[in-house]
């Protein structure tokens, strides 16, 4: 709670509501965002498409809407239709992490998301930026919620790569992957990993298949 400096106006008086939003504009703001991201997610959830693959990103880029459909074109051409709707369907989901002065809020509240995403079904392909990654990988659980490179990967061509707080290679840069150059998108200082299955049921295991077959048409050339 906001320490009290000075005498405190009677309550709901001009002056009180003055005092009020100096002192507690920020759990004014927090709570506001809050409320606006859980509405969002609830008519989201209400009308949402139904998506065999999950992809996120989060760092600083920004992605349109014409590249982020690019990646996901491409990216359905690797995955199954694992609900059996009669279409192999992925979700690029952006998160544009800024890290800018002013911005603390809202890259918290992405930050969060992004933390509830490792939650999700059929979500199994991250891309990060550099910084991200290097909060991801510093984690002390990281090798509970990544897949080592070598257990899926195989060849990597030389790419670079980078190995978390437990000394484990985790990550392996896609920035010039010909999977982005072909679809005309850019992704400069760009890492993929791959999040373990915490989930024992047939779709899930196929959606991480689906996962895997994608992230090793990211590094094939």
């Amino acid at each position: 709670m906001a320490e009290k400096y000075g005498v405190v106006p009677p309550k709901f008086t001009k002056a009180w509501w003055s005092y009020f939003w100096d002192y507690y504009k920020w759990y004014v703001i927090g709570i506001g965002f809050a409320v606006i991201c859980i509405a969002a997610t609830a008519v989201q959830c209400a009308t949402r498409r139904e998506y065999d693959v999950t992809m996120t990103y989060a760092g600083q880029m920004v992605f349109d809407s014409e590249a982020s459909s690019a990646v996901e074109n491409a990216a359905a051409e690797y995955t199954e239709d694992i609900d059996g709707n009669g279409e192999r369907a992925v979700f690029f989901q952006t998160l544009s992490i800024s890290g800018a002065s002013g911005q603390e809020e809202y890259d918290y509240a992405l930050q969060m998301k992004l933390d509830l995403e490792f939650q999700n079904e059929r979500s199994f392909v991250f891309l990060f930026d550099k910084s991200q990654l290097e909060l991801m990988l510093a984690r002390d659980y990281v090798s509970d919620l990544f897949v080592p490179l070598s257990e899926w990967a195989g060849d990597t061509g030389g790419r670079e790569t980078a190995a978390g707080s437990d000394g484990q290679v985790y990550a392996v840069d896609v920035s010039d992957s010909g999977f982005f150059e072909d679809i005309g998108v850019q992704c400069p200082g760009t890492y993929a990993v791959l999040r373990r299955n915490t989930y024992d049921d047939g779709e899930n295991k196929m959606a991480y298949d689906s996962a895997v077959e994608l992230l090793r048409a990211m590094i094939a050339d």
